[in-house]
């Protein structure tokens, strides 16, 4: 299966990523819009490298480089190209079955069932913190179990990341553009929310599992989910209570040796999650409102964040890369 560099790369790379965007021109235009293809040059990652220039980030974001040494301007430019995923040594290429006439039929050995599968994304979307034994249940990235263990095991990644794009005449082919984690409209689709008034002064917001074949926020360990809860008053919004989902991690005995653990996991799995809010605790706010909340209006807001760095010095505890609104709405006052 294909994974991260090092591994042994058959052939001119450069050459055969030339072969492979100027035979398959409409794969190549969904690649080249991908963030597989920005995954060296995209400036968050950049930004992230720059803080901690580690071979292992380089393993999996420039795939097509040599880890301890500068990669290339082509191997930054390639990101995870065409032949990190389809050219392998052992296989040559891979493919999930050949087309009549295709000059690669010979290279494929058969349907190759297991690149089909998740076990195609595994090298890169599952593993451990850098110098730790991989399977432990608190990896730096353990997408793949908790797609073994959702409704969507069986499953293949590629039936939600990779939708089938109907060319016409019985032909087609999976998108290569990988929608994920910056699609507004596949994270609407990965939780939903239901938000009602338990009490004059309480409101309760229930996050339910959605479309995501897996934990949600997964990935990035840095990634989280922002839930803010808020009333209206006569003098306009109020600044809102903020609630965070996602993992966190510190420094845990594990044998002789300390590691990072995992020691907290509040994202959306197999299960709903409920948060109630008190609506006269939030940040301060004017006393007539918190007297009168039975007559405000509440608004809410979850948002998807990736987050740069935690930083205990903010109040949020962290710098923002990006964030998505990936559902909002609002609560109508009591009658």
């Amino acid at each position: 299966m294909p994974g991260p560099a090092p591994q042994a790369r058959p052939g001119d790379r450069v050459a055969l990523q030339d072969g492979c965007v100027g035979c398959h021109p409409a794969v190549a235009r969904e690649w080249s819009e991908s963030l597989h293809r920005v995954s060296a040059s995209d400036e968050p990652y950049r930004r992230a490298f720059a803080r901690e220039p580690l071979p292992f980030c380089r393993k999996c974001h420039v795939p097509e480089a040599t880890p301890k040494q500068p990669a290339s301007p082509w191997a930054e430019a390639v990101g995870v190209g065409c032949v990190t995923c389809h050219v392998t040594q052992r296989h040559g290429v891979l493919a999930t079955g050949t087309a009549e006439g295709s000059p690669h039929e010979q290279g494929v050995e058969g349907v190759m069932e297991a690149f089909a599968g998740p076990g195609a994304c595994a090298g890169c979307h599952e593993f451990a913190f850098p110098g730790v034994a991989p399977g432990r249940p608190d990896d730096m990235q353990e997408t793949l179990r908790e797609h073994a263990d959702s409704w969507a095991r069986d499953y293949a990644c590629a039936d939600c990341h990779m939708p089938w794009v109907d060319e016409g005449a019985g032909r087609g082919h999976r998108s290569h553009r990988f929608a994920a984690s910056r699609d507004p409209e596949m994270l609407a689709l990965a939780v939903g929310v239901g938000a009602r008034r338990t009490g004059a002064a309480q409101v309760e917001l229930t996050l339910t599992p959605g479309a995501a074949g897996h934990a949600f926020p997964t990935g990035d360990l840095f990634r989280r989910l922002e839930l803010r809860v808020w009333v209206f008053g006569v003098e306009g919004p109020h600044a809102p209570q903020r609630r965070w989902l996602g993992r966190e991690f510190a420094k845990v005995a594990h044998g002789q040796m300390l590691a990072q653990g995992e020691v907290a996991d509040t994202r959306v799995h197999a299960e709903p999650v409920v948060f109630r809010f008190d609506l006269t605790a939030g940040p301060p706010s004017p006393a007539a409102v918190c007297e009168d909340v039975t007559r405000s209006w509440v608004a809410w807001e979850l948002r998807y964040q990736r987050v740069a760095f935690p930083d205990r010095r903010r109040r949020d505890g962290a710098a923002i890369d990006g964030e998505v609104v990936v559902a909002q709405g609002t609560i109508a006052p009591l009658e």
